[in-house]
């Protein structure tokens, strides 16, 4: 045993009883001196201080310089208490103290590749679901834009569609016209042929009742008679070119109201298109903002995890 061996022991004991009295300047000052004192007792006799030894006084150091002044007696006492070991002992001892040191290591290195393994399959996570985020994003562009597109035909064929309606309806109108101007002519020309008819009858009668009475009225055989029939196949054709002009003029202002209302829904479906783009975009852009948190939020969780 060596020598000092007991009244260093008893002195750790002392101190560490009276440490939580004491003053932080006095305990340090004690401890650090016992330290040294430590040191230069355990390398007496041209001996070099043993390698436990060196282990604790140095850990010893460091939990004094860290403010743990107790901490530091225990080391201080394990390093004396080593020091009174048989050499097998000591062989056990340091052997099996750099076994347990070897394993935290090992424990250490293996949590450090989990921890760095975790770091990387967050990464990849985060890279894939940007990945996916990115496809999803433009999934919905190509699918916004196939709409538009989409809907910009429809738009136009139906435009199409209604002015070949309208045309066809300005036809059908003109047409309807002609036939009614047809009908009222050939009613005209029956008309007329029979008050031509009824006009002759009347001359001749005339002239008849004239020669019967001694007289021939030359007046009355040179004299065209006013004819209502002329008057009224007048109107009919005043009437008949009027019908024909107002239902061109009716089927071209259909024709451009329809033309102006598929020109609004081209344009109303273009907007439709576009808020909808603009939508996809926001929500791709927001699922991408929450994976690429999430992912960092779990790679965080795990590195303080492993820590």
């Amino acid at each position: 045993m060596k020598k000092g061996f007991r009244e260093t022991a008893m002195q750790i004991l002392r101190i560490f009883a009276d440490s939580r009295a004491m003053s932080e300047e006095n305990i340090f000052c004690d401890v650090r001196a016992m330290i040294d004192d430590a040191r230069s007792a355990l390398s007496q006799d041209g001996e070099q201080i043993g390698i436990w030894e060196s282990i604790e006084l140095n850990a010893a150091d460091r939990a004094l310089s860290a403010g743990f002044s107790q901490l530091a007696l225990i080391f201080i006492a394990k390093a004396w208490a080593v020091s009174q070991l048989k050499q097998e002992e000591y062989t056990f001892g340091i052997n099996l103290l750099r076994d347990e040191r070897l394993e935290v290591i090992k424990v250490k290195r293996l949590q450090e590749q989990a921890r760095s393994s975790k770091m990387h399959a967050a990464e990849e996570l985060a890279a894939t679901e940007k990945r996916a985020a990115a496809d999803l994003l433009a999934a919905q562009e190509k699918a916004a834009s196939d709409l538009s597109l989409s809907q910009g035909i429809t738009a136009e064929k139906l435009r199409e569609d209604q002015g070949l309606e309208a045309q066809n309806l300005s036809n059908k109108n003109i047409d309807d016209a002609e036939s009614l101007a047809k009908e009222n002519l050939k009613e005209l020309q029956i008309s007329s042929a029979n008050e031509a008819w009824i006009n002759l009858y009347q001359r001749e009668l005339e002239q008849v009742l004239s020669w019967a009475s001694g007289g021939y009225s030359v007046e009355a055989a040179a004299k065209p008679a006013e004819s209502f029939s002329d008057t009224v196949s007048k109107n009919r054709e005043a009437a008949t070119r009027k019908l024909k002009i107002d239902q061109k003029e009716a089927a071209r202002k259909l024709l451009k109201v329809q033309e102006q209302m598929a020109e609004k829904l081209v344009k109303s479906s273009r907007v439709d298109a576009e808020s909808l783009k603009e939508s996809q975009q926001r929500v791709a852009i927001e699922i991408l903002e929450k994976q690429v948190i999430k992912a960092l939020r779990q790679k965080i969780a795990d590195s303080r995890h492993n820590e």
